[in-house]
């Protein structure tokens, strides 16, 4: 705010030479000439107090707002299609915190060998950053039109998973960095045989531990007609991985 100050000073000193070099023009000239001169003066004036005003704002709405955009909600989805394939799927809502946001980056880690084939159905596709072990990959997927201050729009990701090693670890995690209303964990086990029944279990850990440091929520049972775990995280305390794991 105080460069904003600072150069809002040297934009009225410098209009306030410019007033004074006119001042002179018009001693000099002809009415017409002057009139033609005095309007296109006011005109740079009024185009610099529109810069000003709009470079105000969006620097307000920046620092106000570290994020952007604000979580509102997640609905996650694991399937499995047999003891090798599996489908991930997100619907995110959000809301926009800048004056036009164009994109959203998309994080996420899959523990197998393979990479993962991604779409979505709603945004398009962009750049695909893999990191190492210890960091989030990250998908670009851009807006069909920019999203404007508060506006909200839902997300959404997929990721088609193969798993033809068998070394993928069997759990869903996420990143609560931020307030978010809620979190829906969903898995689905096609591949489980009728007389499986174990619970999964949520773990959390401070997002700024070491690993291995997760301890037990609670327990999520299994429903052996859907083969599914379905477990809704309302209002999480921020600053934790919130992981939901189960038996492969």
């Amino acid at each position: 705010m105080q460069t904003f100050i600072k150069w809002v000073v040297l934009i009225i000193g410098f209009l306030g030479s410019v007033a004074s070099i006119i001042g002179v023009v018009f001693s000099l000239c002809s009415a017409k000439i002057s009139s033609v001169v005095l309007l296109g003066c006011l005109c740079a004036f009024l185009v610099s107090i529109l810069i000003l005003n709009g470079y105000g704002v969006f620097q307000f709405v920046k620092k106000e707002n570290e994020k952007p955009y604000k979580k509102i909600s997640i609905f996650a989805t694991f399937e499995t299609c047999d003891d090798t394939h599996s489908n991930y799927e997100t619907y995110r809502v959000i809301q926009s915190k800048r004056l036009a946001l164009t994109y959203f980056d998309h994080e996420f880690k899959w523990s197998g060998t393979q990479p993962p084939v991604i779409s979505s159905d709603i945004q398009t596709k962009g750049k695909y950053t893999q990191n190492d072990a210890t960091e989030y990959d990250v998908v670009r997927l851009h807006f069909k039109k920019p999203l404007i201050f508060n506006d909200t729009a839902t997300v959404h990701f997929k990721a088609e998973l193969d798993d033809v090693d068998h070394v993928a670890k069997p759990f869903l995690e996420f990143k609560v960095d931020t307030p978010i209303n809620l979190i829906l964990y969903k898995i689905i086990l096609k591949n489980k045989p009728a007389n499986f029944n174990e619970a999964a279990t949520l773990y959390q850990k401070p997002i700024d531990a070491h690993v291995g440091e997760y301890k037990p929520i609670c327990t999520v049972p299994f429903d052996t007609i859907t083969k599914t775990y379905q477990y809704p995280l309302i209002d999480p305390t921020v600053g934790y991985f919130y992981k939901l794991e189960w038996k492969k």
